[in-house]
C-alpha cells in the first residue's frame, strides 16, 4: 500500500508497503524494523523506545523522494512530544512542517502524515541505506505510555506528472432478475466493479518519471492502499479510501522528451467515503 498522485485539482495516493526503510534509534544504537514495517504483526514496531529520551527517534526512508508516511499505529503514546525532522546533509537535519493525523504517534489505527518534499531534501547514508529520510525525533521525553507501530507505508509524489483521474467512487454490478412475463427490466445491486484510470505526462529530459515507480507496482504481491481526493486534501474535504491492484500500465506516446502513459488499478473490495481531517 502509498504512492502518492496531487495535483492542484486532486489528489490520488497509493500506500507502497515494499519500498519503506524503518529505523529507530534508542540513543545512539539504531535497529533495522524493514520486516516489522511491512508485516502485519501488532505492535511489533518501535516507535519510540521504552522509557524514551530526548534524541530517541524513528526514522522513514525511501530509496526516492516521497511526500509521507502511511503509519498503522498499534498502541498510542501517551504524553508525546515528537518532532518532525528531515535530512539537508550527510548529518544535519532541518524541520519538517507535516500535516500528522497521527498527533505525535497519539492516535490509533491507520494514518496519514504528509508533508511537501522540501527543495534542499539531499540524499544521505544512515545506518547501512541510502536515501531520502525523515525522523519523528523525541524533543520532550513525556511519554508514559510507548507507542507502538503495526504497519507502515511510503507516500511518494507523483504531483507533476498527473493529468486526470476517472473512475472514482465507480459503479456498482446489477443482476438483472426481470421475470419473463414483465414489462420493464428489475435488478439487484450486487458487487462493486471499479477501475481507476490515471492519465500522466511528464518530461524525460532527466530520465525520471512515474514510469519507475507505477512499473514496478505491476508486480507486487500485496494489494495497494489508496486515498482520493477530488477536491484536494484539506481538512473536511472529501475522500475515497479502498485498495486496489495495479492492473495494467503503459506507455501512450512519446515525442522527444515528452511522455504520456496511462494506469489502470482494479479496486479490491468496496471504495469507502470519508473526510480528511
Amino acid at each position: 500500500m502509498a504512492t502518492y498522485f496531487d495535483s492542484t485539482v486532486s489528489v490520488f495516493g497509493l500506500a507502497d508497503i515494499e519500498a519503506i526503510i524503518a529505523r529507530a534509534l534508542d540513543g545512539a544504537v539504531f535497529t533495522d524494523e524493514d520486516a516489522a514495517a511491512a508485516n502485519a504483526t501488532a505492535n511489533d514496531m518501535t516507535l519510540l523506545p521504552s522509557g524514551e529520551e530526548i534524541n530517541d527517534a524513528y526514522h522513514f526512508r525511501g530509496s526516492g523522494k516521497f511526500c509521507g508516511v502511511l503509519l498503522n499505529v498499534g498502541q498510542v503514546g501517551i504524553g508525546t512530544a515528537i518532532t518532525w525532522e528531515y535530512y539537508i546533509g550527510a548529518t544535519s537535519v532541518g524541520a519538517l512542517t507535516v500535516s500528522d493525523q497521527s498527533v505525535g504517534f497519539t492516535v490509533a489505527g491507520l494514518v496519514l502524515i504528509t508533508f511537501d518534499p522540501p527543495s534542499d531534501w539531499v540524499s544521505n547514508t544512515i545506518n547501512g541505506h541510502t536515501g531520502y529520510g525523515i525522523r519523528a525525533r523525541c524533543s520532550t521525553a513525556l511519554f508514559t505510555q510507548q507507542p507502538l507501530g503495526t504497519q507502515a507505508w511510503l507516500v511518494k509524489d507523483l504531483s507533476p506528472y498527473l493529468v486526470s483521474i476517472d473512475g472514482l467512487p465507480g459503479p456498482r454490478e446489477l443482476i438483472d432478475v426481470t421475470p419473463l412475463s414483465a414489462t420493464g427490466h428489475a435488478f439487484i445491486p450486487s458487487l462493486e466493479n471499479v477501475v481507476v484510470t490515471l492519465e500522466l505526462h511528464w518530461s524525460d529530459d532527466a530520465g525520471v518519471g512515474p514510469d519507475i515507480v507505477i512499473e514496478s507496482l505491476r508486480d507486487y504481491t500485496t494489494a495497494l492502499h489508496f486515498d482520493y481526493g477530488p477536491e484536494g486534501r484539506a481538512t473536511g474535504d472529501v475522500k475515497y479510501s479502498g485498495t486496489c491492484w495495479v492492473r495494467n500500465y503503459q506507455i501512450t506516446s512519446q515525442v522527444g522528451s515528452q511522455v504520456k502513459a496511462r494506469a489502470e488499478l482494479q479496486v479490491e473490495g468496496v471504495v469507502t467515503r470519508g473526510t480528511y481531517t
